[in-house]
């Protein structure tokens, strides 16, 4: 599809589903100049996708007793993976999906955006995917079943893939049809229930922001040279506000003032997961953070630190930053039972390619 037709069509998407047109443009991050980086198109083009085949029929309706896409959403929070599997077969599908219900693996089923060529995809709750990855490697699909000693040929093996690449390599004139039939959909939806247009419009803009937010943050969690990943414990958080938290940073208590240091998080640059217990945000590797104590006489101290030791000090596992030299050295205390670290309650979230 061409580009132009990739913002003509999310933006009337968004309509439907009683978003507002500058809302679409400002969920990619400024104004229309900024739609034309490449970057932010390809972007668009799996938002526009994840739009599509969720107002779908095909996407809502299986004849194979899996979860209704919709469900699948709701469960995974829009970040769901796909997995491709080298068959059209209506009855090898159902054979696998069996063996998927029996390793109690969740999955939901996504129109064919390539028909006839021998594939097809449905989309799984990334939680699972160790279960999953352990059927994919032993299940033949040449066969039909789980092989219990040699593993099958790559070619009669399944395979899990991104959104991106399933959106991206359909057919563009099946991703016509899709957004066209969702467009329509939504447009009936409207219709047939005036009273929740209101309701739908909050949840799709949640929807839609948790998407864009994930994304966001996959990237900056592959890009190692600019930022720190940070998780943050539920129980660090002092007080919080629509705009942000504040937070207790971690190795920072003063037993003369008899305070920690504090942090603001931003919302907009943070993520809640673990069912509402971590955040997950991220720091950049150059600059400064402000950071505030309560000093004397009740007055409040405030400083800037360079983000690089504030990580190395109070994020990161040990005192410096993640140096092998530093590393072994604590591994070697901590052996001998002395000056061992101390933890901060801190965990590696890691996002998948």
């Amino acid at each position: 599809m061409d580009n132009e037709a990739n913002i003509s069509d999310v933006i009337q998407l968004l309509r439907f589903s009683g978003e507002a047109l500058s809302f679409g443009i400002k969920a990619i991050g400024g104004t229309g100049k900024a739609l034309k980086k490449g970057k932010d198109l390809g972007n668009l083009a799996v938002m526009q996708g994840k739009l599509a085949v969720y107002h779908t029929k095909a996407a809502t309706e299986t004849k194979y007793n899996l979860l209704s896409l919709k469900t699948m959403q709701k469960i995974t929070g829009g970040n769901y993976g796909v997995v491709d599997i080298p068959t059209e077969d209506p009855k090898k599908l159902a054979k696998f999906f069996n063996a998927m219900k029996k390793m109690k693996i969740q999955g939901a089923l996504l129109p064919d955006l390539v028909p006839n060529n021998g594939y097809s995809q449905i989309a799984i709750n990334p939680q699972q995917a160790q279960r999953l990855e352990a059927l994919i490697r032993m299940y033949d699909f040449s066969k039909d079943k789980v092989l219990k000693k040699d593993e099958p040929k790559e070619s009669d093996k399944a395979k899990i893939i991104s959104f991106s690449d399933y959106w991206n390599e359909g057919n563009p004139e099946e991703k016509k049809q899709i957004v066209a039939e969702a467009t329509e959909n939504l447009e009936k939806e409207r219709k047939d229930n005036p009273q929740k247009k209101t309701e739908m419009s909050r949840e799709s803009k949640e929807e839609l922001k948790n998407a864009m937010k994930i994304e966001e943050f996959r990237q900056k969690s592959l890009d190692k040279d600019n930022f720190y990943q940070v998780t943050i414990d539920k129980k660090m958080i002092v007080r919080e506000s629509e705009e942000a938290y504040l937070t207790r940073v971690p190795k920072s208590f003063d037993k003369e003032t008899n305070s920690s240091m504090m942090m603001a998080v931003k919302k907009s640059d943070s993520l809640m997961v673990n069912n509402g217990n971590t955040i997950i945000t991220f720091i950049p590797k150059e600059g400064q953070t402000c950071v505030a104590r309560n000093g004397k006489g009740g007055k409040v101290d405030k400083k800037m630190i360079q983000n690089r030791e504030l990580y190395g000090k109070h994020y990161c596992k040990y005192d410096t930053d993640l140096n092998k030299k530093s590393r072994n050295q604590r591994n070697k205390q901590k052996l001998q039972g002395k000056n061992k670290p101390v933890k901060t309650g801190a965990q590696i979230i890691k996002f998948k390619k």
